[in-house]
């Protein structure tokens, strides 16, 4: 499995509102891409369409920490900064992410026909693609290519204070 492409998205309980709502009408909606690769080794990227997860949230809690403005929203549905209320996420990059996150319904839930949206979507849904590189090309010659690409990334002029440009999955590695 070496030469492919995986995308997997996977949707599950309501815990994030949709952009413009105050309840929970979304699943925060990760989403995983691997790209095989061979100077800077696979790429994986892995992020949910939520602004943050729950857990960073729980974490704030225990540490007695206020979040961030704009990650959640209170039993009410209103903005929040206290952990302890927080009880609904907000959607990264607003439109965009609940955007994603609905697409992703469509991907998962409702094309294998278990969507539950009176039961708060509590079921588990997820999709997953392989992409076989060597059917489109030489594997050999889309790893070249594939670390052209981002060795360029890597490269880039860096804002002030930033010691390294990181790739994806490249902080988890470290």
């Amino acid at each position: 499995f070496r030469s492919f492409i995986a995308v997997i998205v996977s949707v599950g309980i309501m815990s994030m509102a949709y952009h413009g709502a105050r309840v929970p009408s979304l699943a925060t909606a990760p989403i995983a891409i691997g790209v095989p690769g061979h100077k800077h080794g696979v790429l994986v990227l892995d992020m949910a369409t939520a602004i943050a997860a729950m857990g960073r949230v729980r974490q704030a809690l225990t540490e007695g920490k206020s979040l961030p403005e704009g990650w959640a929203l209170d039993a009410d549905g209103a903005p929040t900064r206290d952990a302890a209320a927080a009880e609904i996420i907000l959607p990264v990059g607003g439109p965009k992410g609940s955007g994603l996150a609905l697409m992703f319904e469509f991907l998962t839930a409702v094309l294998a026909g278990n969507l539950d949206i009176a039961g708060g979507r509590k079921k588990q849904n997820a999709i997953v693609i392989a992409v076989d590189v060597a059917k489109f090309r030489p594997l050999a010659d889309f790893i070249r290519d594939g670390d052209a690409l981002a060795d360029t990334i890597k490269g880039l002029p860096r804002m002030a204070g930033v010691d390294e440009i990181l790739l994806p999955g490249e902080r988890g590695r470290k």
